[in-house]
């Protein structure tokens, strides 16, 4: 077997506010059982993770907003200070507020059920659905395992593959060595983060930080 590429020692440089003696043996577990298993593979999917996770400490959707951002993060829904009250500092109510009748969500509570969850930041019923048949599991019956370690990098790294996204991020015909680690990334690999960020959350949300991400990431997960 291999050599594990996201060791404690390189995912504490990457993410050292993570609790990375526990954390990297889950994420390389779950690497390896869906094929991303090559220096380039680990750096764009652990670049866009630790956007999603900020820097692998969070397992769960952050929902808790004042009135005043709930009108700058949605909004169409939230049009006025008025209009957000009721689901300021609510985390519940606006996750079924925001999330609810769409993605599969169906019941009063999905939204909250079915929130943003794992490192990969899974949400909605139909995908929780579509990751626990890739993984044999029932995570509609018990959603709260994708809010741990072990189960929601696992689902992570099943969409990264299900979504093609080992393929996007593959080297291109027409890549060179640049002059200088950062050039080469950022001039061969910023496409494809591209490519991969409008899959993976249909937007380009992110994306600026995911490309800083990934500069970091090269530095430990080198071509070898």
């Amino acid at each position: 077997m291999n050599a594990p590429l996201i060791t404690a020692a390189r995912l504490q440089l990457f993410a050292r506010r993570s609790d990375y003696l526990a954390v990297a043996p889950k994420l390389e577990a779950a690497a390896r059982r869906f094929g991303i298993d090559t220096p380039r593979e680990v750096r764009h999917w652990l670049a866009h993770l630790y956007v999603e996770s900020q820097g692998f400490t969070r397992l769960v959707e952050n929902l808790n907003y004042s009135a005043k951002r709930l009108t700058q993060v949605w909004p169409s829904r939230f049009p006025s200070l008025a209009a957000a009250a009721a689901y300021a500092n609510n985390p519940r109510a606006l996750a079924n507020k925001v999330y609810g009748g769409r993605g599969g969500n169906t019941g009063p509570d999905d939204g909250w059920l079915f929130r943003g969850s794992g490192p990969g930041q899974i949400t909605f019923r139909g995908n929780f659905a579509a990751a626990g048949r890739g993984l044999g599991m029932d995570l509609v019956g018990r959603p709260e395992l994708m809010r741990t370690w072990a189960t929601g990098a696992m689902a992570a790294a099943w969409f990264w593959e299900s979504k093609g996204l080992n393929r996007i991020v593959a080297q291109d015909d027409d890549e060179r060595i640049r002059a200088t680690l950062e050039l080469t990334v950022s001039e061969n690999e910023f496409d494809d983060v591209r490519d991969a960020r409008v899959v993976y959350n249909g937007g380009l949300h992110g994306f600026d930080e995911v490309k800083r991400q990934l500069l970091r990431a090269a530095a430990i997960w080198g071509d070898e």
